[in-house]
C-alpha cells in the first residue's frame, strides 16, 4: 500500500515543506517569466499559466514559409485515421476512407479509426517521404487495401493531390471515402457516373475532387450527405446503418448545409478493385489523370530508394531484401505518423501567485492559448497525438532523414511555451485527438514536467551549425536559444533540496499503488521512493539536466551570447564526484535515487527512512552512462560495464529489460489492474541511449583501451540482439511494437509503435 506506515502524521509534516517547497518554485518560476516579460516590456502584473511566451513565434522564421510551407500544405497528417488527408491548416478539408463489414455473428464492424481491438492482421506505411508520397498496406480479416498519394506543385499555395485505394475483398464489404470540411464554406456534391464533389475553400481556393473506377467490378455505387463532426464519423455511420437497417446507402442529403460527402462503393468478393481520387485545386491547374499518378508516384518511390540507402546504407551494411523493407517501413510509419493538430491544451494552474492563494479544490482546469501543432505521434492506435519526451527521440530520425522537416516540427513545439517557460508535456489538441483520451489523463497541471529529449536532437543540429557560418540550422538554433534558455530555466525549478540534486515533480500517494507513479519522468511506474517528498534526488532527471545545460551552453556561445552560467552548471553536474557523492550506491554497484524509503514489501510493513532506493536496479541505474554523463576513465563506468551482460541484471537475448530479474519490483503489477510497465519489459529508446553510448565509449580519445574494447564488443551484440528480435516480430505479426517482453522476445503493448521503436532503424545503420 502507498500509504502505510504511519504516513498520517507524516503528511501532515510534508505538506508543510512541502508548502514552502511551492513557494520557492513559485517564486523561481515568476523570476523567470518576469525577466523575459521586462525585456519586452510588456511586464505589468505576474502572467498567467495561459499567456504565451513573449518572443516572436519560430514557426513564422522565413525558412519555414514559402516552398517549404507550400511543400508540406497538404499530407497524411491525420495518423488516428486508417487512411486520411488533410492540410496544415485550422479549419481543412479533411478526406478519408472508411470500410464496413458484418462477421458471421451479424455483428457490425465500422473501420476508420486505427484501434487495436480492431485486430487488423497488418497495417501500416511501406514507403513514405514525410513531405510528398506515402504507400501503405492494410490487411483486415475480410479485405485487404493498398492506399497510396501523391502531391504534385502547382500554381496554387500547396499545391494539390491524388489517391488510389486499391482493394480485394474475401465477402461483402463496403467501402467508404468522404471529403469533410472543418470550416464553414459551402460544400456541393454532384452525382453521376462518376460522381463530384466541389467547392470553395480558404485552404483550397476552388476545389474539385473526380473519382476514376471501374463500376463494372462493382456492386453498386451510392451516397450520403450529412453533417458530422470528423471525430464521430464511425458514430453517425453506425446510427445511419442502425436506423436504415442496411449497409448501403439510399443516396440522400440529411442535412440542410453537410459538411460531409460519403461516396459508398460495394464491393464484389474477390474481385479486385481499384479507385482513384483526384484532388485539383486552383481553376488554373491541370488535370489530374492515371497515367500521372503512375509516373508520379514512380518516380517518387524510386527517390526515396535512393536517398534511404545513401543515408543509411543498409544494403552495404549487408542487411538482406527483407530487412531493408523493414528499415523502411520503420521510418516510412515514423514519417507518415506525423499529425497536424489545432486547439488548446486544458491545464491546471498549480504554480502562479494567484493560484497558490486558491485553495485546491478552488483550481479549475482551463483551456491553455489556441495553438497549431505538426508532430510526429508514438502510435497511431493508442496514442496519436504529441509528447514532449517522445517527440525528442522521433526527431532524432526524422532529422537524419530531413533536417528541414525535423526543425518544423521542433518549431511548433516550442510555439507552445508559456509565459513561465514551460510546456504542458502531453498535447490534445482538437476534437479528434480529444476523442482518444480518457478523462483522467486530460488535464495538465503547471508544475509536471517531461524529460527534456529535444537536447539530443539540438546536439545533433550543433554538429551541423558549429561547421556552417551561415544556414538554416543555425539561424534556426540562434532563434530559438531564447526559448531553450527559458525552457531550461523552468526545468531548473525541478531542483532538490540538496545542490545538483533534481526530482520530479508530481508524485503522490495513492493506497492503492505498490509503488507512487513517476509519470512526468516517462519512466511511469519504474519503482522510485515509497514516500514521495522534498528530499528525492533523481539520478535520470540530474543527468539530463546535465546534457541540457551543456548543450545550451553550446548554442548561447553560437547566438553570442553570454554562456559561462551554463558552462559552469555544466560542469557542475559532469562532476563525476558530485553525482557519485548524491547517488553512487556500493551495495549495488550503480546509481540509485534517494528518498523516503523502506525496502520492505507492502509499505506499511517497513520502517521508513531516507535513503538510497538500493532495493531496484534498472534504467535508472544505468542512467549517467545512458546519458554519456560519466567520464571515460570513471572506475564507475568500469563497474557499470562489467555487470552489463549480467543475465540476472538486464541483459537478454532481446535487449535489456527496464528492471533486473533480481528486483522485488520485477513484473510486480503496481495495482490489481495495472500491469508492470517499466518492470521488466525491453524498451528500444532506452536500448537505443545504451548503444548510442557505448559506441561513444568505444571511440571516445580519453577511454582506456580496456574501455574501447569491452564497450565495442557490448555495442555490437546489444545492437544485433535488438535488431534480430525486432525483425523477427515484425516478421512474424506485421508490426514494430511498444516493448518486448524480455523472457521470450515477443513484442507486446500498443501496436504499431512507430515512435521511438522506429528508432531501430539507427540501430541498423550503426553497424
Amino acid at each position: 500500500s502507498g500509504s502505510g506506515g504511519g504516513g498520517g502524521a507524516k503528511k501532515g509534516k510534508k505538506s508543510g515543506s512541502g508548502a514552502i517547497k511551492y513557494v520557492a518554485f513559485t517564486l523561481l518560476t515568476v523570476a523567470v517569466a518576469a525577466a523575459a516579460w521586462l525585456a519586452h516590456g510588456y511586464l505589468t502584473a505576474p502572467p498567467s499559466v495561459v499567456t504565451p511566451f513573449p518572443a516572436a513565434k519560430l514557426t513564422a522564421l522565413p525558412q519555414f514559409g514559402g516552398a517549404q510551407a507550400s511543400r508540406l500544405f497538404w499530407g497524411s497528417y491525420r495518423p488516428q485515421v486508417y487512411f486520411g488527408l488533410r492540410a496544415r491548416t485550422p479549419e481543412s478539408l479533411l478526406f478519408g476512407m472508411v470500410w464496413v463489414y458484418l462477421d458471421k455473428q451479424n455483428n457490425l464492424h465500422i473501420r476508420h479509426t486505427c484501434e487495436q481491438n480492431d485486430k487488423l492482421q497488418r497495417y501500416g506505411w511501406l514507403k513514405h517521404d514525410g513531405e510528398t508520397f506515402g504507400v501503405q498496406e492494410i490487411l483486415d480479416s475480410p479485405v485487404t487495401f493498398n492506399t497510396s498519394f501523391v502531391k504534385r506543385e502547382t500554381q496554387h499555395h500547396g499545391g494539390d493531390w491524388a489517391a488510389r485505394i486499391q482493394a480485394k475483398a474475401k465477402g461483402a464489404v463496403m467501402l467508404l471515402v468522404y471529403l469533410a470540411n472543418e470550416g464553414s464554406e459551402a460544400m456541393q456534391l454532384t452525382p453521376g457516373t462518376p460522381p463530384r464533389i466541389h467547392g470553395h475553400h480558404a485552404s483550397a481556393s476552388q476545389y474539385d475532387m473526380t473519382f476514376a473506377y471501374d463500376a463494372a467490378v462493382l456492386s453498386g455505387v451510392s451516397h450520403w450527405s450529412s453533417s458530422v463532426r470528423a471525430d464521430r464519423t464511425a458514430d453517425a455511420l453506425r446510427s445511419y446503418f442502425m436506423q436504415k437497417r442496411t449497409l448501403r446507402f439510399s443516396g440522400e442529403t440529411s442535412a440542410a448545409h453537410p459538411n460531409i460527402h460519403f461516396l459508398q462503393f460495394e464491393l464484389k468478393p474477390s474481385v479486385p478493385f481499384e479507385l482513384n481520387v483526384f484532388f485539383k485545386a486552383g481553376a488554373q491547374a491541370e488535370p489530374w489523370s492515371s497515367a500521372l499518378f503512375d509516373s508520379l508516384l514512380q518516380s517518387r518511390v524510386q527517390h526515396f530508394d535512393a536517398k534511404f540507402e545513401s543515408t543509411f546504407k543498409l544494403q552495404d551494411k549487408g542487411f538482406s531484401g527483407k530487412q531493408v523493407l523493414f528499415g523502411q517501413a520503420a521510418l516510412s510509419n515514423m514519417l507518415g505518423g506525423m499529425g497536424y493538430f489545432y486547439g488548446a491544451s486544458s491545464v491546471l494552474d498549480v504554480s502562479t501567485p494567484s493560484a497558490l492563494e486558491k485553495k485546491e479544490n478552488e483550481r479549475k482546469p482551463q483551456p491553455y492559448f489556441t495553438a497549431p501543432l505538426f508532430t510526429a505521434v508514438p502510435s497511431r492506435s493508442f496514442f496519436p497525438r504529441g509528447f514532449i519526451w517522445d517527440e525528442g527521440f522521433h526527431e532524432l530520425l526524422i532529422h537524419r532523414w530531413n533536417s528541414a522537416l525535423s526543425r518544423n516540427a521542433l518549431a511548433h513545439w516550442l510555439d507552445l511555451m508559456n509565459a513561465y517557460g514551460w510546456i504542458p508535456r502531453e498535447q490534445i489538441l482538437g476534437p479528434e485527438a480529444r476523442a482518444r483520451v480518457p478523462d483522467q489523463f486530460v488535464v495538465q497541471p503547471s508544475v509536471n514536467a517531461n524529460p527534456p529529449t529535444w537536447f539530443l536532437v539540438f546536439e545533433d543540429m550543433l554538429e551541423l551549425a558549429e561547421q556552417q557560418q551561415s544556414g538554416d540550422e543555425k539561424d534556426f538554433l540562434v532563434a530559438a536559444y531564447e526559448r531553450l534558455e527559458a525552457w531550461f530555466l523552468w526545468f531548473d525549478t525541478q531542483r532538490g533540496t540538496v545542490a545538483t540534486s533534481y526530482h520530479w515533480r508530481g508524485r503522490a500517494h495513492d493506497a492503492r499503488q505498490l509503488n507512487p507513479l513517476t509519470l512526468t519522468s516517462g519512466l511511469d511506474d519504474y519503482p522510485r521512493a515509497l514516500s514521495p517528498d522534498d528530499s528525492e534526488r533523481h539520478v535520470d532527471l540530474r543527468c539530463w539536466m546535465a546534457v541540457a545545460s551543456g548543450v545550451l551552453a553550446r548554442i548561447a556561445r553560437l547566438a553570442n551570447r553570454p554562456s559561462t552560467r551554463w558552462e559552469t552548471m555544466s560542469a557542475s553536474l559532469h562532476d563525476n564526484s558530485l553525482l557519485d557523492k548524491l547517488h553512487w550506491c556500493d551495495s549495488i554497484h550503480a546509481y540509485c535515487d534517494f528518498g523516503y524509503h523502506t525496502t520492505v514489501l507492502p509499505m506499511a510493513r517497513g520502517i521508513l527512512k531516507h535513503r538510497f532506493v538500493d532495493d531496484v536496479y534498472g534504467y535508472v541505474s544505468i542512467f549517467p552512462l545512458l546519458l554519456r554523463v560519466i567520464h571515460p576513465e570513471s572506475p564507475r563506468l568500469q563497474q557499470l560495464l562489467q555487470d552489463f551482460d549480467n543475465t540476472t541484471l538486464l541483459w537478454t537475448p532481446f535487449g535489456l529489460r527496464s528492471v533486473a530479474k533480481s528486483s522485488q519490483y520485477y513484473k510486480k503489477y503496481n495495482t490489481e489492474s495495472d500491469a508492470p510497465y517499466w518492470r521488466g519489459p525491453i524498451w528500444i529508446n532506452i536500448n537505443y541511449l545504451a548503444v548510442r553510448a557505448l559506441h561513444t565509449y568505444s571511440l571516445h580519445p580519453s577511454s582506456p583501451e580496456h574501455i574501447k574494447t569491452r564497450a565495442a564488443e557490448l555495442r555490437d551484440r546489444l545492437r544485433k540482439n535488438l535488431v534480430d528480435n525486432m525483425f523477427k516480430e515484425y516478421q512474424r505479426t506485421g508490426y514494430i511494437w511498444e516493448q518486448y517482453d524480455d523472457t521470450t522476445g515477443r513484442g507486446q503493448g500498443s501496436h504499431p509503435f512507430t515512435g521511438w521503436s522506429a528508432l531501430v532503424l539507427d540501430l541498423m545503420a550503426y553497424a
